[in-house]
């Protein structure tokens, strides 16, 4: 396509040199007439103003032709070129060979033919300007022999040599363009490639030049940040990079974090510096997504502290809970063989009975809690099972009620144990209720639906919790309520975890709290 462009471009500009040069000769001769009005020679004026009139006209009309018929005058230039020779040696009978001027159009005819047909047409015309000189030549009386032989080898030799040397200098022209055409075809590929590299890459791409100006961005970086403006420096919610963009440091490897769509999303971000002969001509930003990987280390790190929690407490348990029902029952033997115990005495008995059975319930969550294997017999409808948890806790007076919102899709079943799973939803709902306590129109969103897995989300608008409180709220023993065992969570992670399913929390405080459960 290059080529073909870069000829026609050629074609052209041929055809304005030679109407451009019909212009000038025509100017010339008027500006000659007019500064010398008492030498004028009609027997050379005449002849002149007809060959030029005549040349003029057929490139207008052939112009005009073009119009209708596109690229007539392409197909017709080797044509116009002979008819240009035949004016010239006709200018050149009627003004003489003393005029060098027109003896210079063969040169510049002969040149215009080897840039468009290479040395083939240049050596035809050349030949052809040879034969109109000669005849010329032969016919002009005003010129000794002598000279007329002189004229005849050094004109017919400068005719033949101009038609070689631009026909040569026209095909190296012609294998120069072909080798830009290849390299332009390369360079367009690799570039090409690149982008495609570039656009296909997971992390967010931004390329800086030498004074921090976003030169260039992938597909995943505009995703993730919106258009960047070409050529302007980075924006401000890009601060802690820039920081970095005019340190010392060859490569520097921090995190950021952002908030996007309600949720903080966490950006593994690597600076590298592009430096050439120690100064530095640009710089690569590359980001990556990484709460995903944050998420399952947290996981991880809980189901450690779960582990190690279990193996040293489980056996404990089972040490306390025996003495803990002889005390018990020691105490009730001993409240029923006294008779004349006083209001304080029995108040105490009633206490320590009292504490007797709550740390007995303390010890049987925590049994449940490290049994490693509950059963997976029940088809749950996780719609039904959730509209059952609702209602119960609607039961509930001692609960501040929340307006409860439910958007549950119908017929999504999974295989897992209906009372555990019931006891995973009902500690979240009363939990939302406890956080929303101090909220003056409480409002919890259940929200059940199915894309590629089944995704169940808690959404409240209670007090939330901070960055600390949320890293520990799945540990055991871990409570932010007065009386709390510190069980509850812990308890609903590992009914969660043994369902095959995951839970996440994302929490600001003073906003809300969602839990999210995937199965």
């Amino acid at each position: 396509m290059t080529l073909i462009k870069t000829a026609l471009d050629i074609k052209n500009i041929s055809h304005l040199a030679r109407i451009t040069l019909y212009l000038l000769l025509l100017v010339f001769t008027v500006i000659y007439q007019v500064r010398n009005p008492y030498f004028i020679n009609l027997d050379f004026l005449i002849p002149i103003y007809g060959f030029l009139t005549l040349a003029l006209g057929i490139n207008f009309i052939l112009a005009f032709l073009n119009f209708r018929k596109p690229k007539i005058l392409d197909e017709s230039l080797m044509y116009l070129l002979l008819a240009d020779v035949a004016i010239v040696s006709g200018l050149l009978y009627f003004a003489g060979l003393q005029s060098s001027l027109y003896l210079f159009f063969y040169l510049y005819l002969i040149f215009l033919s080897a840039l468009n047909f290479h040395v083939r047409g240049a050596i035809t015309i050349a030949a052809l300007c040879s034969f109109l000189f000669s005849v010329v030549l032969f016919f002009d009386t005003g010129i000794t022999s002598n000279t007329k032989i002189f004229l005849f080898m050094i004109n017919n030799v400068s005719f033949f040599v101009v038609a070689f040397m631009g026909g040569i200098l026209s095909q190296r022209l012609d294998v120069l363009g072909e080798e830009v055409v290849v390299k332009d075809k390369s360079i367009r590929e690799l570039k090409n490639v690149n982008q495609l590299i570039v656009d296909n890459i997971k992390s967010s791409l931004i390329t800086l030049d030498e004074k921090n100006r976003v030169i260039q961005f992938n597909q995943e970086a505009r995703s993730m940040f919106g258009d960047f403006e070409l050529g302007a420096e980075l924006s401000s919610q890009f601060l802690e990079i820039a920081k970095v963009l005019d340190d010392d440091n060859p490569v520097s490897v921090f995190e950021i974090t952002r908030v996007r769509g309600g949720s903080t999303v966490f950006y593994e971000v690597l600076v590298s510096k592009i430096n050439l002969d120690g100064i530095r001509r640009g710089s690569i930003v590359l980001m990556q997504d990484v709460t995903e990987r944050k998420k399952q280390d947290e996981r991880s790190k809980t189901q450690e502290k779960l582990a190690a929690v279990g193996q040293l407490a489980a056996g404990i348990a089972h040490e306390i809970r025996n003495p803990l029902a002889s005390m018990s029952g020691s105490i009730q033997l001993l409240a029923k063989s006294f008779e004349n115990l006083d209001d304080d005495q029995k108040k105490l008995i009633a206490i320590t009975l009292k504490e007797t059975d709550r740390l007995n319930l303390l010890i049987s969550e925590f049994l449940e809690f490290v049994r490693p294997q509950i059963a997976l017999e029940d088809k749950v409808d996780l719609a039904k099972l959730l509209s059952e948890s609702v209602e119960i806790v609607k039961l509930n007076s001692q609960l501040k009620q929340p307006d409860f919102i439910l958007d549950l899709q119908d017929g999504l079943v999974v295989d897992g144990n209906r009372d555990k799973l019931k006891q995973v939803f009902l500690n979240i709902i009363i939990n939302a209720c406890h956080a929303m306590e101090k909220s003056s129109h409480p409002k919890l969103k259940i929200t059940l639906k199915k894309n590629k897995k089944i995704e169940l989300v808690f959404a409240d608008n209670g007090s939330g919790m901070d960055e600390k409180i949320k890293s520990k709220i799945f540990e055991p023993f871990f409570t932010t309520k007065s009386k709390g065992t510190g069980l509850g969570l812990a308890l609903v992670h590992k009914i969660v975890e043994l369902h095959s399913a995951t839970i996440e929390v994302d929490t600001v405080l003073g906003q809300g709290t969602v839990f999210k459960i995937v199965f």
